[in-house]
């Protein structure tokens, strides 16, 4: 079990804290699940992160928009430190198995220039969208400000998103749901069937 002694007193400390789900504090019901409709959101067209030329957008679109095929999104943010890098990793792993079939969102509260330093040796070509508000991690209810995140794990001092992924059908309906709370790895198999079997309903 991990413990947080003290909080960290620069950015460079905070991305190598180690965090643990405080077990009294257990993840409420209150993120998206499978059945459930995903939000209505429209992207800005200044927030998609020029870290690659994946995305361009010369104006605001929707996110229903995005769904000529399925969608994973993952909500990320560099304060997850070495955890968050390591689900992304996975996440990039699953790219290869599903980019024909499915596009990857990764949606963060943070700017480019954290997002540079935090992967700093790591080459992700995923598509970012960033979200300062966070707004669609709310609507998605994987940010709260009335529960935040340090209250959910030790070694947390900033309230952030969930490190969480979904898997959205073309119809808007959640088909995968995955809340990471360090007790297992993420269920990349069951993402994989759900991006699969979306694919060949919307095909």
């Amino acid at each position: 079990m991990f413990s947080f002694i003290s909080k960290a007193n620069s950015y460079t400390q905070s991305l190598h804290a180690p965090v643990s789900l405080q077990s009294e504090n257990p993840i409420s019901d209150t993120p998206l699940k499978e059945g459930d409709l995903a939000p209505d959101f429209t992207f800005s067209a200044n927030n998609w992160l020029g870290l690659i030329p994946n995305v361009t957008s010369v104006r605001d679109i929707k996110l229903r928009d995005l769904y000529q095929k399925p969608l994973v999104v993952v909500f990320y943010s560099v304060y997850w430190n070495g955890y968050g890098i390591n689900f992304l990793k996975r996440i990039e792993k699953l790219q290869q198995s599903i980019e024909e079939t499915a596009n990857i969102l990764i949606v963060t509260p943070e700017p480019p220039r954290k997002l540079l330093k935090a992967f700093n040796g790591y080459d992700f070509t995923f598509n970012f969208y960033h979200d300062p508000d966070q707004l669609l991690a709310e609507k998605f209810g994987v940010f709260s400000e009335e529960k935040p995140t340090w209250n959910l794990f030790s070694g947390i001092d900033t309230n952030i998103p969930l490190l969480s992924a979904y898997v959205i059908s073309s119809a808007g309906q959640i088909s995968f749901s995955h809340i990471e709370d360090f007790s297992g790895n993420l269920p990349e198999s069951d993402l994989l069937t759900a991006v699969n079997e979306e694919g060949r309903l919307a095909s």
